[in-house]
């Protein structure tokens, strides 16, 4: 749900604004740890915090937030448990093996299925390299 002025902001938001003086407030999707990594996809949006500590403008949606995205990843982790899901570029969705150089980091999966808190980036991630692999499977 977003949220607006319309509607009384959660205090758990209000306190958060708190520790983010001339920042923002985030708001992403429930089904990721709070105090782990959180893919851009499933932020829905911000609102912007003032340098007195308080939300000072209107909810601002994210453009990338896709439900599409997390659903699939979470399908996909509830099928391997206890492993770790690489993180690829969304337009490489559907090929079984792309190089190492375009997988930005793993999601841990626990023994539940589901994400976990701990996000492990790839040291072999090479912007570069996947954005012009990425340019040329699209040609």
């Amino acid at each position: 749900m977003f949220w607006s002025k319309k509607k009384k902001l959660p205090s758990s938001l209000v306190e958060e604004a708190k520790k983010h003086p001339n920042g923002y407030v985030y708001e992403f999707d429930s089904r990721f740890h709070p105090e782990g990594a959180i893919p851009n996809y499933a932020i829905k949006g911000a609102w912007p915090v003032g340098g007195n500590g308080v939300i000072s403008g209107e909810f601002e949606p994210n453009p990338h937030y896709s439900e599409e995205r997390i659903v699939k990843l979470l399908k996909l982790a509830a099928k391997n448990p206890n492993k770790q899901i690489p993180d690829i570029d969304y337009r490489l969705d559907g090929e079984k093996n792309v190089p190492i150089f375009t997988v930005r980091g793993y999601w841990p999966v626990d023994a539940n299925g589901k994400i976990g808190k701990a996000y492990n980036p790839n040291p072999k991630f090479d912007k570069e390299k996947s954005s012009a692999y990425i340019k040329s499977r699209q040609s």
